[in-house]
């Protein structure tokens, strides 16, 4: 069995902090699955190496609710093998919100740098401008994407994942001619 655990590259922008948090979770994940003693030490090293920043991020928050449960769980029984029990419901840790984004207008070219306000967002998160998808990017504790090109100024609407679960901010971004 393999026992390292890898930061992904996408990863990268990840403060220290965050690191050691991620690998918490994946060692915890190891423990679970082995109930290897070594691999709960693991998990409770890096964890403790993790402070918790000023302001963590929903899935940052959750991780670590998540990691000191298994912990917890596993401190009280160490004997026992942790069971991890599937929620009766579907349900997010981190419930994302568009609450607006910045600037609200750019040129019909394309190329303006938009930056996202809101909560809980993701980079595989699908994000449309007007019927165009764009790519999400993460740079400087934030999230943005760049406009495209159209052939026509006026307004389009920004919506996150499109279907049973479309978010759009309560205004448009604006192509002017």
């Amino acid at each position: 069995m393999i026992r390292d655990v890898r930061i992904d590259q996408n990863f990268s922008s990840a403060t220290q902090e965050e690191k050691e948090l991620y690998l918490a979770a994946g060692h915890a994940c190891l423990a679970v699955r082995s109930n290897s003693m070594s691999d709960w030490a693991d998990a409770s090293a890096h964890l403790a190496s993790a402070p918790p920043p000023d302001t963590e991020h929903c899935m940052n928050a959750a991780v670590r609710r998540l990691v000191t449960a298994l912990l917890a769980a596993h401190g009280e029984h160490p004997t026992e093998q942790v069971r991890v029990i599937d929620p009766p419901a579907r349900t997010t840790a981190c419930p994302y919100r568009f609450d607006g984004f910045a600037p609200r207008s750019g040129p019909t070219a394309g190329g303006t740098k938009v930056r996202l306000f809101g909560d809980g967002f993701w980079l595989e998160h699908q994000l449309y401008v007007g019927d165009e998808p764009v790519t999400l990017s993460y740079e400087d504790g934030g999230y943005y994407f760049v406009t495209p090109p159209t052939d026509t100024s006026g307004a389009v609407t920004l919506t996150f994942n499109p279907g049973a679960h479309q978010l759009s901010p309560p205004y448009p971004f604006t192509y002017l001619g």
